[in-house]
């Protein structure tokens, strides 16, 4: 997998390659296949559980990346720069 990581679509293969190997082995009425963005529902009903009153954690918000981005975009200019 080494030489194929700087290519996207060998990547997405083994994404979809790595999803057809656990679709294939888990029972589907063992399997959820989850989103974030589909929230507390789909999670709670497959483990037979409340939907929990506080709403559902996101992370990792676009702001926050764009934030990350930043921070790594300033670093890379400012790095070489150093001197320890």
């Amino acid at each position: 997998y080494k030489a194929e990581m700087d290519d996207s679509t060998a990547c997405m293969r083994a994404y979809e390659s790595h999803l057809a190997k656990v679709r294939s082995a888990v029972p589907a009425d063992q399997l959820l296949e989850f989103q974030p963005s589909q929230g507390w529902a789909p999670l709670c009903e497959f483990l037979g559980v409340p939907v929990p009153d506080t709403p559902f954690p996101h992370v990792n918000t676009k702001a926050d990346l764009e934030y990350v981005r930043l921070f790594l975009a300033i670093v890379a200019v400012a790095w070489p720069t150093a001197i320890f």
